[in-house]
């Protein structure tokens, strides 16, 4: 009786423990025995975290240094409910879920697979004759121990050295971070977040940052090991956001990692706080609002907004009113303190000044009488349109639908005239500069979080409802070979359907705005294709082949190397004596290596580029 007492004790306990977890208290995770996933009882080194920023998302767990095919835990009991085998992204990856816990562990870029496990995937890889496999596995599947041995480390997918990537998510695809659980091998650490620099930006068309329109960057001054000043008042007024660029420190490491916590205090009071010890996968993207878009696009530095962008889905901020934005409309100093945590709660402070200044609203339109030739450049900034002018010869004014709207200056910047519009009053056709007009090539107002098509007779452009993050001033340049729809400075959170007319050709490929290559097909004479990407995509005839070339050959494995100058490997198969050979494809180094050959024969080698061109190489085994 007392056996069975202490067992609907412990299930008991279990179960308020996994209940008491949906509050989103971090405290809870403590009381969960997990096992370390590589060399436990040792201290690890990181060289990632949590909340790191990345190219386009949040890094959202741990990567651990470890040597190449280290034995990899399961973290506590369960099963293996997910399994995928990629060249790129998490490479060979293995999913635990922990129902006890209601939790999933995330083992990445393994070099391969342990006892059953390996032969299970290997079995399916033969069956669909295919290196690139995802498998999702039932509960009685493949069951897992805490402690078992499930795989080992390796390099694989978009890996940049050997290590373990290791995540703990909810079963609602939450990654939490591992800090918040009692590994003991996680090194100890004192050292407070870094900040580099911080940057004002103006929100809105009224908006100023000593004087002007648009972001502007700071220096900062350290002036204790976790205290840093902006040394020099800034003149501001109206709605603005507050940008710090910082990272984290861990004792013992070379790396940088990502801080995790922010507060933003204007005049003692909290306006905005943002926690990344929690990261949503299903918006993890979000994380191109939550920095500074344009500033990671140009400079590639991640500043960090200290206010929620309109259209972050992110769920991870507290703030006032306003969004976090400081709104400043008087002519008072005010005092801001910004705060940064790293997980163990390590923190860093940064105080700085604004002092409320209105703006010049007394700029007459400046006429220039020399013959320099009047130039223009504009940009779309959130909702304002602006307009730099040099040399104007007489007020430029904006038409819209035959209507035309003198332009009044905002500010004089560099010999340059400022004119700012609102681009909700409407979108210009063109600005009559007086000596010329300039064309623009705005198509429509396109709103956020509403299916949208856009139809021409030679252009059709398809945009789901949950792929802009905000309004789109729907921009759009056609030319012979390319189209170009607004630019590489606006995000998007999902892909596009864009369709254009094409006279139909093989070998062709479009390569996106980074180059990369798209997948397309023809419908209607139109070439249509899928992009997550704005700017200019352009199509490009490739009628050269992938090339092949064996590296290391015996009697039991071959090792080639396969490289497409254009448009890039789409594909590869290989087969001994007519039967189907298991390849492994690293893309970082180009090779393609056989899984253990069994028998002699000929061996042919097949393998296609991204426009259709293939390659074959038989080989004597």
């Amino acid at each position: 009786m007392l056996k069975y007492l202490v067992k609907f004790c412990l299930f008991f306990y279990s179960s308020m423990v996994c209940l008491y977890a949906q509050t989103n208290d971090p405290k809870v995770y403590k009381a969960y025995n997990f096992h370390f996933p590589v060399n436990p009882n040792t201290t690890c080194v990181l060289t990632g975290n949590l909340g790191e920023i990345r190219p386009s998302h949040f890094h959202a767990g741990l990567d651990i240094a470890v040597d190449p095919n280290t034995k990899v835990h399961s973290s506590a009991d369960g099963y293996i409910s997910r399994i995928k085998v990629s060249s790129f992204g998490y490479g060979k990856v293995i999913y635990v879920t922990h129902p006890m816990q209601n939790l999933v562990t995330v083992y990445a870029h393994l070099t391969g697979f342990e006892g059953e496990i390996e032969s299970f995937v290997k079995q399916k890889q033969y069956e669909k004759e295919s290196y690139e496999i995802e498998i999702t596995l039932p509960p009685q599947q493949l069951k897992v121990k805490r402690g078992q041995i499930i795989a080992r480390t390796g390099n694989t997918g978009a890996s940049a050295g050997p290590h373990l990537h290791y995540e703990i998510r909810t079963t609602k695809e939450v990654a939490l971070n591992p800090f918040w659980f009692s590994f003991k091998e996680l090194p100890k650490d004192n050292t407070p977040p870094i900040i580099q620099k911080i940057a004002l930006t103006t929100t809105n068309l009224y908006s100023r940052v000593n004087g002007l329109f648009g972001s502007q960057v700071f220096n900062v001054v350290k002036k204790s090991k976790n205290q840093y000043i902006v040394p020099n008042p800034i003149q501001v007024w109206g709605a603005i956001g507050l940008e710090v660029l910082t990272h984290d420190l861990i004792n013992g490491s070379s790396n940088t990692f990502g801080t995790t916590q922010i507060t933003l205090k204007v005049d003692k009071k909290t306006i905005f706080t943002a926690d990344l010890n929690r990261i949503d996968h299903t918006v993890n993207t979000s994380m191109n609002l939550h920095i500074d878009y344009r500033k990671m696009k140009q400079e590639g530095n991640g500043f960090q907004r200290c206010y929620v962008q309109d259209g972050n889905r992110l769920n991870v901020y507290q703030t006032n009113e306003h969004k976090g934005k400081i709104v400043i409309k008087d002519n008072q100093k005010h005092n801001v303190e910004l705060i940064l945590y790293d997980v163990l709660g390590n923190s860093t402070t940064l105080q700085l000044q604004l002092i409320g200044t209105t703006p010049n609203q007394n700029i007459t339109n400046y006429i220039d009488y020399s013959p320099s030739q009047t130039k223009m450049s504009y940009e779309v900034w959130e909702n304002t349109l602006v307009l730099r002018i040099s040399y104007p010869k007489k007020v430029p004014k904006l038409n819209i639908a035959g209507i035309e709207y003198p332009l009044k200056p905002a500010f004089v910047q560099a010999n340059q005239v400022v004119y700012l519009w609102d681009l909700r009053k409407g979108l210009p056709d063109f600005i009559n500069l007086g000596n010329g007009r300039r064309m623009f090539d705005f198509y429509m107002l396109v709103p956020s979080n509403t299916s949208f098509l856009f139809k021409e007779s030679d252009l059709e452009i398809v945009i789901p409802k949950q792929s802009l993050y905000d309004t789109l001033y729907l921009e759009v340049r056609k030319r012979d070979k390319s189209i170009e729809i607004n630019n590489t400075l606006v995000p998007l959170f999902d892909s596009i359907r864009i369709a254009y007319s094409q006279t139909k050709q093989t070998n062709l490929c479009v390569l996106d705005a980074a180059g990369n290559t798209l997948h397309h097909y023809w419908h209607n004479n139109k070439i249509v294709f899928y992009t997550k990407r704005l700017g200019n995509h352009r199509n490009l005839k490739d009628t050269t082949p992938p090339t092949i070339k064996v590296i290391q050959k015996n009697a039991q494995k071959i090792t080639l190397k396969i490289t497409d100058d254009t448009a890039g490997i789409s594909n590869y198969k290989a087969k001994l004596n007519g039967k189907f050979v298991l390849m492994e494809y690293e893309y970082k180094n180009n090779t393609l290596q056989s899984d253990l050959i069994k028998e002699k024969g000929q061996l042919l080698v097949e393998v296609w580029d991204k426009a259709g061109n293939k390659t074959q190489l038989n080989i004597s085994i």
